[in-house]
């Protein structure tokens, strides 16, 4: 690892080198203007990751004063769970009662194998619907931090792939140079 490192801080180095080409210069200038880049996305990246907690918390504060707990008793069996941790959870049929005393069936998660009579917690929405529990604040900060990071990492990548496709382009260019001049060399060597 710190020889890579040495070999990048000579390969960065090198401007003044006489071996250098002009196209050499020009990649090394494209990989300066990329890792400045890279540094810049980061506020970039932490004001999305910030507006975006932002709007998932106030989605969750909504859904916080619009649900509240309930419990609702199967009318079904849940079916058993295969392997797959995927399939822990299913839906069934359920009742039950909203704060106005009015009773409702539909349809509530469960976990696999929960017999029939059972009661399982659940939320309503102002309607009286099973709905999904509420996000919480934490939620939105996972959430915030999450879109923040990848949009970063993203940003990032791209940047990595600019820089190689630049490389396959210069490096082609390099050859070009260097075939031209070997063929130079070689007329020059012919006459001698």
């Amino acid at each position: 690892m710190m020889d890579w490192i040495g070999r990048r801080l000579r390969w960065l180095t090198s401007f003044g080198n006489p071996l250098t080409g002009r196209w050499d210069r020009f990649e090394m200038g494209l990989v300066i203007v990329a890792v400045a880049l890279a540094l810049g996305m980061v506020p970039v990246a932490l004001s999305i990751g910030s507006a975006v907690r932002a709007q998932t918390a106030a989605q969750a504060a909504e859904e916080q004063a619009s649900r509240v707990p309930s419990t609702a008793v199967l009318l079904t069996d849940v079916p058993q769970a295969d392997t797959s941790p995927a399939t822990r959870v299913h839906t069934a049929e359920a009742t039950w009662q909203l704060p106005d005393g009015q009773s409702r069936t539909g349809r509530v998660s469960a976990d696999a194998g929960t017999r029939a009579g059972t009661r399982v917690p659940i939320w309503l929405d102002r309607a009286g619907n099973a709905v999904a529990r509420p996000r919480s604040t934490g939620d939105a900060l996972g959430t915030g931090i999450g879109v923040g990071m990848y949009s970063w990492v993203a940003s990032v990548a791209l940047l990595i792939v600019l820089c190689w496709v630049a490389r396959m382009l210069l490096n082609r260019r390099r050859h070009a140079d260097l075939a031209r001049e070997w063929a130079t060399f070689s007329r020059d060597l012919k006459r001698f």
